[in-house]
């Protein structure tokens, strides 16, 4: 069984296991492996939110670049368009999706 892991009254010690300097009425916190479990579920929700968010972005952006890429412009813009490419390829690499 795991120590008691009780809010410190001092706040720079976090928590003690020592109801003497604990925070009087203050409720047992969960244990440290829940902790940890409890904020890696979090931080994988939100790395999963951002996932989803970008590929609905990143579908809108290649539209765009297919679009320009198709174009005869007065310029040659196609340097410009592969760079916006390049960023896209950059970003998927960046929050680690394919």
């Amino acid at each position: 069984m795991d120590p008691p892991r009780l809010l410190a009254r001092r706040s720079q010690y976090g928590y003690t296991d020592d109801p003497a300097f604990a925070v009087i009425s203050e409720p047992e916190a969960v244990s440290a492996s829940a902790q940890a479990e409890i904020t890696a579920a979090s931080q994988r929700r939100e790395r999963q939110t951002i996932a989803d968010e970008w590929r609905g972005r990143r579908l809108v952006l290649m539209r765009e670049i297919e679009w320009l890429q198709s174009q005869r412009f007065q310029r040659d813009v196609r340097s410009t368009v592969r760079a916006l490419q390049r960023q896209v390829d950059k970003l998927d690499a960046r929050l680690r999706i394919g």
